[in-house]
């Protein structure tokens, strides 16, 4: 059976940015997650970002991965598109669906929106940056540490 994992790139991006002005390093991180679950077969939940090509690049590495990318969803209102279902919200109703399908539900999100999530899906697994304190009551969530981060790189970049 595979494991799922869901990746909010743009909490993932600007969480790290903010605790330690850096970018992930991908290989590292899925090493850190495979080191933990083991190499089963992965489907990845991604949201699709323009900013995210080289991380949704680098899941092609690991084998027997699928990877599905996620677009936002958006409803013209007034001649001005609006983002109507954010992803924290996306990440909830897939949950919600396709985790009886899967081994284990692995998010990397510090979204508090998600919190929910902890409190009814058994053996979610948890690994971010930025993670809200009511999220430590829970067994398996881990923060992503320093080592898992590259090069500095400007604020206003």
């Amino acid at each position: 059976m595979r494991d799922l994992i869901i990746i909010d790139t743009a909490n993932l991006f600007h969480s790290i940015r903010m605790k330690y002005n850096g970018e992930l390093i991908y290989n590292k991180f899925f090493g850190w997650i495979e080191s933990i679950h083991g190499k089963n077969p992965k489907r990845i939940y991604v949201q699709d970002n323009p900013r995210a090509t080289k991380f949704i690049d680098s899941f092609r590495l690991f084998q027997e991965t699928e990877i599905i990318t996620k677009k936002p969803v958006f409803k013209k209102i007034n001649r001005e598109l609006i983002e109507t279902v954010d992803f924290d919200t996306q990440i909830i109703t897939d949950v919600l669906t396709y985790v009886p399908g899967f081994a284990k539900l692995i998010l990397c999100s510090s979204s508090i929106e998600l919190l929910p999530l902890l409190q009814v899906v058994p053996d979610i697994y948890i690994y971010a940056c930025g993670i809200p304190k009511i999220f430590s009551e829970y067994s398996n969530v881990k923060e992503i540490q320093h080592e898992f981060i590259n090069q500095r790189i400007s604020r206003s970049a």
